[in-house]
């Protein structure tokens, strides 16, 4: 079985072959549907149809319009904000829109919860920081967040839009801009976030219980640009969505769109499933995706879930690690709690599964340890583990892979070993908060491909992307760099972590603190 198609094309063939598919077909899915089309299709580069009509229905009118007037009650305008929503909620039924209109001006928001057929529109030029939260994992807009359904619900910016800044409110760092669970049909739009490296994607697009489970369904994110992220997290963090464009979005550090399908709620929701399918991503859009100074633009990584089709288009990174990332499908066992030690947890689960069937082990939130199991041992684990390894549909697509070179992209320390020891030695610290501390490298290629062989999730978490990689498209590489297209796992490793130690340079503390 052919693992997968690289496709590298030159750009006179790729703009006639992409005008001659555009032209047969305005419709993206008449033109991926069926094996024989799904063949062609991957051999080209052609444009998604990413108009946002396909997935957000805009209100023809608005019955009510309020043009707010603000106190201006420092560090707390939230209840201003969350009465007139209220108030306006109450004056419509399920046929009728209403529109806030913030004024240009400054203001401080946290726990506000948008309701059905309202849309919140931001004067060009206004910024918003995070109000005072009775929330440790605090949230300004929260849309269906822990509050039931909602549907025909916007937060848009007009104008070159409105700012989000993170940097003033107190020392928490974990902060979400957006949590969007149970809605359907809505539009964030038009705003840049200043963060400080928060130890959450801005936007979270998630899977709620509350009458549920839920999660979001036909809607579109774009036009927002983030600054100063976290490396582990970036701009926006899909863990469940059906019909969703993402499009021209933009992130300085971290991953710009992670379609990361983990977490806890869904994995107490598919533990013993045979397909895993409550939440995960299915039919995702995304175009003009890029990042600077990062880990990634797009990431996909599946863990546990059986996910559907994403298909992605214009993706590119300047002075970052990877343009594109994608991780295998595999298993993770927690710790029963964090007084377990990780080498405690390693030797009871090699005692269960077999020696050697412990890939890694690490912690996760909470201080908890979890093994990773190796992918031969995945198939065996679901019987005790209650999970196997998920995929992505293999009718999934990235085109217009883009990368240019540069030091100071966001290094994730197990990507070392791809790294010349003379290399190793760029890397240092950006940043370093408490015990946290951000490292930045050298571009290792435009694509790191972390699939293997196999037919699905009954194996080792296999599945295919097809991935278009335009050799031109490869910027600013220096010579006798070794792998400037993808890594994946054929690509040999180069160790010699004892011979390769590395000296890392400054580490300042931001100003922000």
């Amino acid at each position: 079985m052919k693992k997968r198609q690289i496709i590298v094309l030159k750009n006179v063939y790729l703009t006639f072959l992409t005008a001659l598919i555009i032209s047969c077909s305005s419709n993206v899915e008449e033109v991926i549907e069926g094996e024989e089309n799904l063949k062609f299709k991957t051999n080209l580069q052609a444009k998604i149809n990413s108009n946002t009509s396909r997935f957000y229905t805009a209100p023809e009118s608005f019955e009510i319009t309020e043009n707010l007037n603000f106190n201006n009650q420092k560090n707390d305008d939230s209840q201003e904000l969350q009465s007139a929503i209220n108030n306006l909620s109450d004056n419509l039924d399920a046929n009728t829109y209403g529109k806030i209109i913030i004024p240009n001006g400054e203001y401080y928001f946290a726990d506000i919860i948008m309701k059905s057929n309202i849309t919140v529109e931001v004067e060009e030029g206004t910024v918003i920081h995070a109000g005072v939260s009775q929330r440790f994992n605090q949230v300004i807009f929260g849309f269906g967040d822990r509050t039931g359904a909602i549907q025909n619900s916007a937060l848009i910016g007009l104008g070159s839009g409105f700012t989000i800044d993170l940097r003033e409110n107190n020392k928490n760092r974990n902060m979400i801009v957006c949590a969007v669970r149970d809605v359907e049909n809505f539009m964030i739009s038009n705003f840049s976030i200043e963060d400080k490296i928060s130890v959450f994607a801005s936007i979270l697009v998630d899977i709620t219980d509350v009458n549920g489970p839920n999660w979001p369904k036909g809607g579109v994110i774009q036009k927002i640009d983030q600054k100063l992220a976290h490396r582990g997290y970036g701009l926006i963090q899909a863990y469940a969505a059906d019909k969703v464009l993402f499009k021209d979005l933009s992130c300085d550090g971290g991953v710009t769109l992670r379609i990361e399908t983990d977490n806890r709620l869904m994995k107490d929701l598919n533990k013993n499933k045979n397909v895993p399918n409550i939440g995960g991503v299915r039919n995702v859009f995304a175009d003009n995706i890029s990042n600077r100074n990062g880990l990634a633009a797009l990431m996909l990584s599946p863990h546990f879930m059986k996910n559907g089709r994403v298909m992605a288009d214009n993706i590119s990174s300047v002075n970052s690690s990877f343009t594109v990332r994608i991780e295998r499908g595999f298993v993770e066992i927690f710790a029963a709690d964090n007084t377990i030690t990780g080498d405690d947890h390693k030797a009871a689960i090699e005692n269960t599964y077999g020696t050697g069937s412990v890939a890694d082990i690490y912690k996760r939130g909470g201080g908890i340890f979890v093994a990773r199991l190796k992918p031969e041992f995945a198939e065996a684990a679901f019987d005790e583990a209650g999970f196997k390894a998920g995929t992505f549909s293999s009718n999934s697509r990235i085109t217009n892979i883009s990368t240019t070179y540069g030091n100071t992209g966001h290094m994730n320390f197990n990507h070392r070993l791809y790294m010349p020891c003379e290399e190793r030695n760029t890397v240092y610290c950006r940043y370093k908060i408490g015990k946290d501390a951000i490292f930045h490298g050298p571009t290792l290629a435009a694509v790191f491909d972390n699939t293997i062989e196999g037919n699905g999730p009954e194996s080792t978490g296999s599945y295919n992307i097809n991935l278009n990689v335009d050799e031109s498209a490869l910027k600013s590489f220096p010579i006798g760099i070794p792998t400037t297209v993808i890594i994946n796992n054929a690509t040999t490793e180069i160790r010699g972590r004892k011979d390769c130690k590395v000296q890392f340079k400054d580490c300042p503390i931001p100003s922000f603190q």
